[in-house]
């Protein structure tokens, strides 16, 4: 494994234990910011309201500009996750590459969501939200609990979810959980080789 990618993978992990016990308290303006990249959300909102978009309401769920669904109606990833974590108050906070637009003719609504962003000092996730031909920025999707292993985090539905996604019963509900990941950096290409051939035949 290269040095590189031992660095980037050990940041990962200690920046993932630090943000399990991170504080909320906010950030200092001469606090060290540690820059990071290169991270993946994957989180499926809830199963039940994919199932109704996709059956009830004959909709649809088209995810683009970096962001992907799992088949069989599963949960959505976005992708080119970059931000900061601060070694002061132990604080991730990272922005995502990706839309996903939901539309129903039948049911006759229609809303984008995109710039999903993950403080873990809040223990939130949130997206800007397009409805009705106005956008609302960093509305306040679910909380999160946030745990060492950034994986499987259970979420609670907010009230402003309930409001976004047509259903008040959905304020406080569960969630799907909702998974963090640092993606590894590729192993670098091979130098080409230099050696020069051979201009006379072995003996």
């Amino acid at each position: 494994m290269s040095a590189r990618r031992r660095r980037s993978l050990a940041l990962a992990a200690a920046v993932a234990t630090a943000a399990a016990l991170g504080a909320t308290a906010a950030p200092s303006a001469s606090a060290a910011a540690v820059p990071l990249d290169g991270y993946e959300l994957t989180w499926g909102i809830k199963a039940s309201y994919r199932t109704y978009v996709t059956t009830f309401a004959q909709g649809t769920f088209t995810p683009g500009a970096g962001a992907s669904q799992a088949g069989n109606n599963g949960a959505f990833t976005f992708t080119g996750g970059t931000g900061t974590y601060d070694s002061t108050t132990h604080v991730m906070s990272l922005g995502f590459r990706g839309e996903l637009h939901v539309k129903s003719e039948k049911h006759g609504f229609e809303l984008s969501l995109s710039d999903l962003k993950f403080d873990s000092g809040k223990g939130e996730i949130t997206a800007d939200v397009e409805r009705n031909g106005t956008t609302e920025d960093d509305v306040p999707l679910a909380t999160v609990t946030v745990t060492r292993a950034m994986t499987d985090m259970a979420t609670t539905l907010t009230k402003e979810a309930g409001e976004v996604f047509g259903s008040a019963s959905y304020a406080g509900a569960e969630g799907d959980p909702l998974s963090i990941v640092k993606k590894a950096d590729p192993e670098p290409e091979p130098e080409p080789s230099t050696t020069e051939p051979a201009t006379t035949p072995p003996a």
